[in-house]
């Protein structure tokens, strides 16, 4: 599972958006669950802020540019 280069030189993409999808693709491993969509993975938001070194609201605008830009799939539990 890579990045995709388009993310990296796509002018909408910032430090934090690339923060949150290394982070988010970083939990993806051998044991993560397949679906149909794609891999299910299931953080909180403020696991990721804390991570990221970045507020909460950051979080949430970076995952809603990363869906916008096809890079995640935002699943709504």
């Amino acid at each position: 599972m890579r990045i995709p280069n388009s993310f990296i030189t796509d002018l909408r993409s910032n430090y934090t958006d690339f923060a949150v999808a290394c982070k988010l693709y970083s939990l993806v491993s051998s044991h993560t669950k397949r679906s149909s969509n794609g891999y299910e993975v299931c953080i909180k938001q403020e696991t990721i802020a804390a991570s990221c070194k970045c507020s909460v609201s950051s979080v949430k605008r970076s995952v809603c540019r990363l869906e916008e830009m096809d890079i995640i799939s935002f699943g709504r539990l």
